[in-house]
């Protein structure tokens, strides 16, 4: 059986008056407290949030498709796809390739994956050819 490092993010359409969790965030580390949650909060990956980029025009146009971010740890992967799931009134789960392989091939779910590693090597074939964008991430200067 196929076992990857890749941890990926899957989204489902949830409406978001399902979704209302609040004693979670009196535990909640800093950092998850202070994400940012909207693409105006973000900073950097101009080539994929800035005016009329990728993913600045997806959001605005709520377009659902999807995509694979990769790129170094930091660099804002994890939170881009929040923002987008957000922005769609989606939620977000983490769950590994195999499970996601059969719903993604039937087109029940939309996949967006955030990596460190290059999915090229790292993701299955399968996967990667139900997703109609890449995008590399960058370390903000």
């Amino acid at each position: 059986m196929y076992t990857s490092r890749c941890v990926f993010s899957l989204m489902l359409l949830y409406h978001e008056k399902y979704s209302k969790v609040t004693s979670y965030r009196t535990m909640e580390p800093l950092a998850s407290k202070i994400r940012p949650t909207t693409l105006d909060e973000f900073i950097g990956q101009n080539h994929l949030v800035g005016p009329q980029k990728p993913l600045r025009v997806a959001i605005k146009q709520k377009h659902l498709f999807s995509f694979i971010l990769w790129g170094p740890p930091g660099v804002g992967k994890t939170t881009l796809a929040k923002i987008y799931a957000k922005a769609l009134d989606a939620e977000l789960y983490e769950l590994s390739q195999d499970y996601l392989l059969p719903h993604a091939e039937s087109g029940v779910l939309t996949l967006i994956g955030a990596t460190t590693e290059n999915p090229s090597f790292e993701v299955i074939a399968p996967l990667l050819s139900r997703c109609r964008s890449r995008y590399g991430t960058r370390p903000q200067n």
